[in-house]
């Protein structure tokens, strides 16, 4: 979006009446396992191009001094060329059964409030003012990035998404990555649109010894997967060490039931090999 000029004198209005209740807390440090919720907020406007950060800044300064807005919940982050503004932070509980986010009432009506605004002009800039999961700010080496491995396989030991006690999933995974490095494995973290991946390794075709020979199995979603059955030994050796033996779900142990013995017969899911992704190929 091109920034309006005369950023510095750019007021902002409502354009009618709105009653919101906003508090004075700004966003704060946390852990990603907690009681509160999913941690949330709302991304006001997206900038992009040269000079992307001081614009942001003026803008987020006049945002502060508009109506209703709380100053201290305006807040930037920008890097390379693109820039954004967001406002406030918000906990959303999610249902450890179905997963679904529970509505933050404060959170509507402070979207409400933003794309009410008006300029001078009439103008709504932040009418496409959107909630967004708040951006991780786990502290993530690009080196440790599954991208950059050297590859064409690696093995999967865990797997994270957010629900009533994980909160921020890309930052328990690059977290898990760091443990594992200081151990002297090879870990790389992944971060998918929904779930965040923790692996060890990367291997040639050569770690695949069968790739015809498959094992089957039924996850709790009753959803069937296969899998390759034959790795080589160099696989097989680590995935005999504790920490690689399981592919874990939010670092527990999740289990699957045995297609060839009956849904009295769970089996934990074992690490396993998947693709490394390429640069041009989302995963």
């Amino acid at each position: 979006m091109t920034p309006p000029r005369e950023l510095k004198r750019l007021l902002f209005v409502l354009s009618g009446p709105f009653l919101a209740g906003c508090s004075d807390s700004g966003p704060s440090a946390f852990n990603w396992m907690g009681s509160k919720g999913e941690r949330w907020t709302i991304e006001c406007m997206i900038l992009n191009g040269d000079g992307c950060a001081e614009s942001a800044q003026q803008i987020a300064d006049s945002l502060k001094r508009s109506p209703g807005i709380s100053p201290k919940k305006v807040w930037i982050r920008s890097g390379g060329t693109s820039a954004a503004v967001y406002y406030g932070e918000y906990y959303r509980k999610v249902g450890s059964g179905t997963r679904v986010r529970a509505p933050s009432q404060e959170l509507d009506q402070d979207l409400l409030l933003l794309r009410d605004l008006v300029d001078g002009e009439g103008r709504r800039f932040f009418l496409s003012a959107r909630r967004v999961p708040y951006p991780s700010q786990a502290a993530e080496e690009p080196k440790w990035n599954l991208r950059n491995a050297h590859g064409d396989y690696t093995l999967q030991i865990g797997v994270y998404y957010n629900d009533d006690r994980m909160y921020d999933r890309q930052k328990a995974a690059v977290a898990k990555v760091r443990q594992l490095r200081r151990k002297g494995f090879n870990a790389y973290y992944y971060h998918g649109d929904t779930h965040s991946i923790v692996s060890v390794g990367a291997f040639g075709p050569e770690a695949v010894v069968d790739h015809q020979g498959k094992v089957s199995y039924i996850d709790r979603a009753g959803e069937r997967h296969q899998i390759a059955s034959r790795y080589s030994a160099e696989v097989i050796a680590l995935q005999q060490k504790t920490e690689c033996k399981y592919n874990l779900t939010n670092d527990n142990i999740e289990y699957n039931i045995d297609p060839l013995k009956g849904e009295d017969k769970s089996v934990p899911v074992r690490s396993m090999l998947v693709a490394i992704p390429k640069e041009e190929q989302p995963w």
